[in-house]
């Protein structure tokens, strides 16, 4: 009976506009959270106390994974075991919408333990966790309220995206304009899909740019079965791509737009440059997202950009399991090269058309590790566009290590409440124990896990 209260709350709450799709989408990514650590048994983890594994399928996305048995076990996240620097950031940036989100449905967030151990459960008014049978519910139904046509407008979040993006630059760096860069010509057209089975779908559900004033975008709302098909191969999860399309809106657009300040400041896109465009724009992106949202807090909410990383991460994680050793030796090549160097001798053009799993994997990876911080876009832009600095990125990655980002091995969240005093009314007594389902004594807390798609074993395991 509470859990449905807690349902009929988020289906009313959306309806009457009290949360929007951005809130609910948020929900989303903090009830991932929990399926992403929950005890995944027989699934590919090695128990700390056993240090035995077994394999899982790498090319299975995680929602198609499930623990029989658990769905009574108390929802719990370790954040002193699990949260790891992208996790701890966005629920740094984010706990305000968290706590507003949670309360519409008549729930919290509690923490609960000592200073290196510290158990979040979302819970109830009174303090009773839900179960994780409850917080798949909850999820689920999140994700079907938003995976509906036209419940995100592309067109608006690419256009005024694009013309922060102008703005931002164009007041960071004068020498666009002293170059006559005429950025504000620039202004972004939705492709119009053909019919389903023409065979077009790989190419119109990718961002485009051409010259230095066109910028393509797909328009999600338009996409026919094939398009979803085809977006899915590289998804971090399933049946999620008018949210991700949103996700990707937010970045891919900027990525385009670098490719045409490119045009406009390095010239023609050649055979021999091609790669290094590619570089600098994926180096360039997501700096780019977090910069233009500390200007414009109306088209990102606080948060969304650290929500989008993870999000985006996900992906690489999935793909990094699937794409193979090949694939992981050209992309350092490529990033430690910083873009001298091709990941393939193949045209990019080509490559990335022809094989869409691997150009992904390159393009996502090296976004994830070039993100510093939005505070350095200006001197990045420097270091790639100004012709007394061009090709000066830095010469490491603060994300980056010889097999995947670092950021992701040494849990951070044991110091949360230090960095982030707000977070201390999420810290409570004890929860109470449902007593219509079976808690274990205590919830096991797998710290080497095999799985490709949870987001802290990157360079422990993935290699």
């Amino acid at each position: 009976m509470q859990q449905q209260q807690h349902t009929t709350l988020l289906t009313d709450r959306y309806s009457d506009g009290t949360l929007t799709a951005v809130d609910v989408s948020t929900l989303v990514s903090l009830l991932d959270r929990f399926e992403l650590h929950r005890p995944w048994q027989n699934l590919g983890i090695s128990d700390s106390d056993s240090g035995e594994s077994s394999s899982c399928p790498s090319s299975h996305h995680p929602v198609q994974s499930r623990v029989d048995g658990d769905s009574g076990m108390v929802a719990c996240w370790d954040m002193g075991q699990q949260a790891k620097r992208l996790e701890h950031a966005f629920l740094r940036e984010s706990h305000e919408r968290i706590e507003r989100i949670l309360r519409a449905i008549n729930l919290r967030l509690s923490f609960n333990g000592g200073h290196t151990t510290r158990h979040l459960h979302v819970v109830t008014h009174d303090s009773v966790p839900l179960t994780f049978a409850q917080t798949d519910e909850l999820l689920a139904l999140a994700v079907r309220l938003i995976e509906v046509k036209d419940t995100f407008d592309y067109v608006s979040f690419v256009e005024r995206t694009v013309a922060a993006g102008i703005e931002l630059i164009a007041e960071l760096r004068p020498y666009f304009k002293e170059q006559a860069l005429l950025v504000d010509g620039i202004a972004p057209i939705a492709i119009e899909p053909a019919e389903e089975g023409s065979g077009m779908a790989p190419y119109e559900v990718n961002f485009q740019a051409a010259g230095s004033s066109l910028l393509l975008y797909p328009n999600a709302n338009k996409f026919t079965h094939e398009h979803k098909a085809t977006w899915t191969q590289t998804a971090a999860r399933p049946g999620r791509v008018f949210r991700d399309y949103y996700f990707a809106c937010a970045y891919a657009a900027l990525h385009e737009l670098v490719h045409c300040i490119q045009t406009a400041t390095m010239g023609p896109t050649s055979a021999t440059n091609i790669w290094k465009k590619e570089y600098g724009a994926c180096y360039l992106q997501m700096n780019f997202m977090g910069a233009v949202a500390k200007q414009r807090p109306d088209i990102f909410p606080p948060g969304l950009v650290s929500e989008i990383i993870l999000w985006y991460n996900e992906i690489v994680h999935r793909l990094h399991a699937i794409v193979g050793a090949d694939t992981h030796a050209a992309f350092a090549r490529w990033r430690d090269s910083r873009g001298v160097t091709d990941p393939v001798s193949r045209d990019a053009a080509h490559f990335l058309s022809e094989n869409r799993i691997h150009g992904y994997y390159l393009k996502a990876r090296l976004a994830v590790e070039a993100f510093v911080d939005a505070e350095m876009f200006g001197s990045l832009c420097d270091g790639h566009f100004h012709e007394s600095q061009r090709d000066q990125f830095p010469a490491s990655m603060p994300l980056a290590s010889s097999d995947m980002p670092s950021a992701f091995s040494t849990p951070v969240a044991t110091h949360l409440l230090d960095t982030c005093p707000a977070l201390g009314s999420w810290t409570t007594t004890t929860p109470t124990t449902p007593t219509t389902t079976h808690t274990p004594t205590h919830i096991h807390t797998y710290t080497h896990i095999h799985t490709p798609y949870l987001p802290h074993t990157f360079d422990t395991h993935l290699s």
